[in-house]
């Protein structure tokens, strides 16, 4: 709803294919110091490409908190909060069950969510099975520095994974995207 600036691309680390992969970061231009991302990771798993990818996001993240920002970043990671390679993104305060061994800087907007998956959050793909609860995966996110959340009653922070569109194809009948899309509402702090 607030207008960017002009985004600047942070080429992410090869996963070996000819696909290159970026993270997107935009100023907002009405709020100093407020600035919102965006990325796509590559699915491969195993082999610690996404692993790299996930580093390498966090890593500018925080330069950008070292300079002063607050980010708030949101995409497709093709990872479940659950795997190791987050256990360096997600604060100790998500630390539950369904995600443990925390040791990072960010709260998911979706963390929080004991009628889902407390510390796992809603799926966000289109099958209900698997997930740390068997509900489904999730592997999409919005993220915020833990200590940039306004902490309230009043200003929870929160995310919803919205019901798969199938108004697209020659039917109207198939799936738009194999994604829920996710909403969420937060209150951050701008500081300097």
């Amino acid at each position: 709803k607030l207008p960017l600036g002009t985004a600047t691309r942070v080429e992410l680390p090869s996963d070996g294919t000819r696909e290159s992969r970026y993270l997107l970061c935009a100023p907002i231009t009405t709020l100093n110091h407020l600035r919102f991302c965006t990325t796509h990771l590559t699915p491969k798993i195993a082999d610690g490409h996404n692993r790299r990818q996930v580093n390498k996001v966090f890593q500018t993240l925080e330069n950008y908190y070292e300079r002063g920002d607050t980010v708030i970043v949101t995409g497709d990671f093709n990872t479940e909060p659950n795997a190791a390679s987050m256990d360096a993104v997600y604060a100790p305060g998500v630390n539950t069950p369904n995600n443990r061994n925390n040791h990072g800087n960010y709260r998911e907007l979706d963390d929080n969510d004991a009628a889902h998956c407390r510390g796992y959050g809603q799926a966000t793909g289109q099958y209900a099975s698997g997930g740390a609860c068997g509900n489904g995966r999730k592997i999409d996110y919005i993220f915020v520095r833990a200590n940039r959340v306004v902490w309230s009653a009043n200003t929870p922070y929160t995310a919803s994974a919205r019901a798969l569109n199938r108004n697209c194809g020659a039917g109207n009948n198939e799936l738009c995207s194999d994604h829920r899309m996710l909403t969420g509402r937060v209150t951050v702090k701008i500081e300097r």
